[in-house]
């Protein structure tokens, strides 16, 4: 059979369609490092830049908290535009890796920079890091209690997450 000379005519390449897509996924995840420093919108920036400090997180769930700690630092220092929720999870992520270090007065520090009235729960949560950490538990829950009443539940639930990981909490999923 003859190959048909209009391209309406001939059949579509299912193949090539898929190359094609292959080809572009590719390119975008090379790009996506770029992309996210000009891009601002939707979840491109805020998913970015979680998965960068989830690397982090990792790393300190191998209990290696100062080398999680230093990667923290140098997320905040080399995205200065960072959303609220985002820097201010890094930043609570980086007191639990002080407090894991016994180091209680740098995370001290950190969580004097909140307070009760904020948009993120860091105040409560770094105070019950704090709690868990001196091993006062009873004290330690009421911050969460507390948190609980105010923030929404998913929101609860990524601060929680970091204590799971820092084994002062239990996951009861």
């Amino acid at each position: 059979p003859q190959n048909p000379k209009t391209p309406d005519q001939r059949p579509y390449n299912y193949f090539g369609m898929f190359s094609g897509i292959k080809d572009y996924a590719s390119s975008m995840k090379t790009k996506l490092g770029e992309t996210y420093t000009s891009y601002r919108g939707d979840k491109l920036d805020q998913l970015l830049m979680e998965a960068t400090s989830n690397d982090n997180w990792s790393i300190s769930n191998q209990k290696q908290y100062e080398l999680a700690e230093n990667g923290f630092k140098g997320f905040i220092t080399n995205h200065k535009d960072l959303p609220t929720t985002t820097s201010s999870l890094v930043k609570y992520k980086i007191l639990i890796c002080h407090l894991k270090q016994d180091n209680l007065q740098e995370a001290e520090l950190i969580l004097n920079k909140y307070d009760f009235l904020d948009d993120v729960p860091v105040f409560y949560y770094g105070n019950a890091a704090i709690e868990f950490h001196k091993n006062n538990k009873n004290e330690a829950n009421s911050w969460l209690i507390a948190a609980n009443k105010i923030y929404k539940p998913e929101v609860n639930q990524v601060y929680r997450d970091s204590l799971i990981e820092a084994d002062w909490i239990e996951n009861i999923e």
